[in-house]
């Protein structure tokens, strides 16, 4: 009878413990998630190159509300050595030069459906873009969303102000978008994104840019990340190329 007594005394003093313990503290995740990247590719001998990029890319999710800010630059030249002792001579040229700086904001309306606003200037000194700003609305989807995978498309309107070869000039633009991203595993994702602006007077002169990148965790803060970019300018500056094609490898790194 003592032990039947002793037994049930312990259960009720157990009980009560589990009951007096304190719920387990869920640490919401930050509303901001913000990741570093830096990249570089050296050659040395008979031509001495060098290519460094660089960016910081914000992103904030946070109920109906999602954003994303970010800067991200290019630099690299190459050096060629002619002739050899005393008729040596080294010829350097810069090769890439450019920096984008680039902000999104987008309100849920509904499950899928938001309106967004986008804003970007844009710095080139090989495609002789002293500056290229692009601000604008527009209505977009989501048409799958789930933690694997997103599909989006939207459209709206845009202003262009720019100075390209000396020359200022300024434009509407119609602007359609689509992007798509998927997580590969638990630790790697990839993803495309197509935008298309053609000029609202003139619809032979158009901005097209798109992306295709993939990204695999190294660690819990480390990653390697590969894009390839192609920007195509229907008008570009005289003597220039109206196609930019560039493949960036670089390192993140979460904070």
């Amino acid at each position: 009878m003592k032990k039947l007594v002793l037994g049930g005394v312990i259960v009720l003093a157990t009980s009560a413990a589990w009951a007096q313990a304190p719920a387990p503290v869920i640490i919401p995740a930050a509303p901001w998630q913000t990741t570093v990247s830096a990249g570089a590719n050296v050659t040395r001998g008979n031509s001495e190159t060098m290519a460094l990029n660089g960016g910081v890319n914000s992103v904030f999710k946070q109920e109906h509300n999602e954003a994303r800010v970010g800067i991200e630059g290019n630099y690299g030249q190459s050096q060629i050595t002619q002739g050899s002792g005393s008729n040596e001579t080294k010829k350097t040229d810069t090769t890439l030069n450019n920096v984008r700086a680039f902000g999104e904001y987008r309100r849920l309306l509904t499950d899928r459906t938001y309106a967004y606003g986008n804003a970007e200037v844009l710095h080139d000194d090989i495609a002789e873009i002293d500056y290229r700003a692009t601000l604008g609305p527009g209505m977009g989807r989501y048409f799958l969303m789930s933690d694997k995978q997103k599909l989006s498309a939207e459209g709206g309107m845009a202003y262009i102000k720019e100075r390209v070869a000396g020359d200022d000039d300024d434009r509407v633009v119609l602007r359609v978008s689509e992007r798509y991203d998927l997580k590969v595993g638990a630790t790697a994702s990839v993803w495309e994104q197509v935008e298309y602006m053609p000029t609202v007077d003139d619809m032979s002169q158009c901005l097209i840019n798109s992306e295709v990148g993939a990204e695999a965790a190294m660690n819990a803060k480390l990653s390697l990340r590969v894009v390839l970019q192609d920007k195509y300018n229907s008008t570009p500056a005289p003597g220039k190329e109206d196609n930019d094609l560039a493949v960036i490898a670089a390192l993140t790194y979460k904070l």
